[in-house]
């Protein structure tokens, strides 16, 4: 897909957008693992204490988040990962000894290819041991970054992305037209996509195998070899899968980088470090008023032991808590609803709830960091109670979440007050249970696609309609090109739905739910009402709790409010 139809598909096509309200920075990191409600530090201090703990060198490349009036174009290319994160990330690696351990924390949506390599090939020829770490995702290229390293560590629901070979489906469009009845810019891309899947495949190759093979291995083949969908989340079974050595032991420090880094954006290009664990015992005793000089970006600061903050003491008075010492997502207005539901079910309760006021109005990266997060931090045997409340989003990030509530080992339940649309859906078929108020509605999971030449998104349905219609030799080259993916696209998406619904439903009403979702037959808004939903034979109730349309109803008057909101 173009790099236009990308960024459209994914919402990022307006150069108009409406200014965010400003997030509510501040709040402390949630520590997943650890049990803790307060933080230790900010993300300098963090790296610090993953680097004594491992006695390693903390490389860190995470993206941040559309600020404050930015749009959404410039904070598209300001994360995507390109020449300043490869020049930053170069000149940290140039600080370590050769033969010492690295770590290096991975969170991102993509890259350049050329950056991507960079950093790659930098990781793959340090000789001491590498371990990248990916908490959450690193989607589309980056996840060639994650191949580098010796070890590959995930989060027990992170995933990584297959990449799309575009030579295929274009050298598919010549064929199944004849060269002569295509357009110049076909032929051209032609050219420019075999040299390009070649040279990634070869490159899978050199870091798998160090040479040879001339990017015909099975794991080239497997990544770059048009199997799957780079839409379709690369799970740690996944992954293993395909032949991938990955283990999902991720430290409680990592998640807490993480969220530390989007509580306290800095100007810089994502990539942070600190100090070698050698020279940290000599940091601790150099004057506050000088800067590191290991960091690119002058701000960080290591304290003297005496100057060095104070962790918060812990009350015991939760109302004495503020946002400083609690999870950032734990809304005060919200908390008491939760607790009467938690209370009530003997459960925990998540909620996902969008709308255009609140920071994200549909399912989208940060919903997908901020919901594996609580997932993280859950017992994952108790009881799980999402209120969702989306009318859907990334197709990607949809399935990643519906993977991780299908992975809990708790009895799950979803509660529909109102909507879940699309990717919303496709998050209820993993639930044991879903509760829907008598007139809320669920819809199709059919996947949009936007088509360049017209400038619209259509069901891949209705592309594929036009491949069964129309003679191929008159069929435009873009739109013959998507009905060719979205042949396998339909097919996967069919197959993603049955593993959703395994063991939950028979096989007979799992297909039949598969089909009627997600087969082209309805429009995608169309609403699957509590009546219809239990007619098509999902597990549904009406029994709606009123707090969880409280919860939804608080959210209309509280513009700064995160869309994830869970009470630790």
């Amino acid at each position: 897909m173009p790099l236009k139809g990308f960024l459209k598909a994914i919402g990022l096509s307006s150069a108009e957008a409406e200014e965010p309200e400003v997030p509510a920075f501040g709040g402390p990191a949630y520590l997943a693992a650890s049990g803790r409600n307060a933080p230790t530090g900010d993300w300098e201090h963090i790296i610090g204490r993953i680097q004594r703990a491992r006695n390693s060198h903390v490389i860190a490349l995470v993206h941040g988040h559309q600020l404050p009036r930015e749009y959404p174009w410039e904070w598209y290319f300001r994360e995507f990962i390109g020449p300043r994160h490869m020049e930053d990330f170069l000149t940290a690696m140039a600080s370590v000894p050769a033969t010492a351990k690295l770590d290096v924390v991975l969170h991102s949506f993509g890259g350049s290819f050329l950056a991507v390599q960079q950093i790659a090939r930098a990781i793959k020829a340090h000789k001491g041991e590498t371990t990248v770490f990916v908490p959450h995702y690193a989607q589309h290229m980056s996840t060639l970054i994650a191949l580098a390293a010796r070890n590959i560590v995930l989060g027990p629901n992170a995933a990584l992305s297959f990449i799309e070979p575009d030579d295929q489906v274009l050298s598919n469009v010549v064929n199944q037209k004849g060269a002569r009845n295509v357009s110049d810019l076909t032929v051209m891309r032609l050219h420019m996509e075999k040299n390009w899947c070649r040279e990634a495949r070869e490159f899978v190759c050199e870091l798998e195998h160090n040479a040879g093979h001339a990017g015909h291995c099975s794991l080239a083949m497997q990544l770059v070899g048009g199997k799957r969908s780079p839409w379709d989340p690369m799970t740690p079974k996944l992954a293993r899968s395909i032949g991938l050595p990955i283990s999902t032991s991720v430290p409680a420090e990592v998640y807490e980088l993480i969220r530390a880094s989007r509580s306290n954006p800095v100007a810089d290009q994502g990539v942070r470090t600190g100090p070698s664990p050698a020279e940290m015992q000599a940091a601790a005793y150099m004057p506050f008023e000088k800067h590191s000089p290991w960091r690119p970006h002058a701000t960080l600061r290591e304290l003297r032991p005496d100057m060095a903050p104070r962790a918060r003491q812990q009350s015991g008075d939760d109302d004495d808590q503020s946002a400083a010492s609690s999870w950032e997502s734990c809304n005060i207005a919200a908390r008491p609803y939760i607790t009467r539901l938690e209370q009530r079910r003997g459960s925990r309760v998540l909620c996902v709830i969008h709308n255009d006021q609140m920071e994200s109005g549909s399912v989208d990266l940060l919903t997908a960091e901020d919901t594996l997060t609580a997932l993280y931090a859950l017992d994952p045997h108790v009881p799980l109670d999402i209120v969702l409340h989306t009318p859907g989003g990334l197709a990607y990030q949809g399935m990643q979440l519906a993977r991780a509530i299908k992975a809990h080992k708790g009895k799950k339940t979803v509660f529909v007050p109102f909507y879940a649309m699309s990717a919303g859906t496709i998050m209820t078929l993993a639930a044991d249970e879903i509760v829907m108020s008598d007139h809320a509605a669920l819809g199709p999971i059919d996947t949009q696609i936007y088509v360049p030449s017209i400038g619209m998104r259509f069901p891949t349905r209705a592309i594929l309609s036009v491949l069964e219609t129309k003679p191929k030799k008159k069929i435009s080259d873009d739109v013959l090109e998507l009905a060719l993916q979205c042949q396998r696209d339909q097919g996967e998406h069919h197959n993603n739905a049955l593993e959703l619904m395994a063991g939950t439903y028979p096989s007979s009403t799992a297909h039949k739910i598969a089909h009627h979702l997600n087969d082209g037959d309805l429009t995608h808004g169309y609403p699957l009402t509590y009546t219809a939903a239990k007619k098509l034979g999902l597990k549904v109730s009406n029994a709606m709790p009123p707090e969880a349309i409280d919860l939804i109803r608080i959210f209309r008057r509280d513009r700064s409010a995160r869309s994830v909101l869970f009470c630790p």
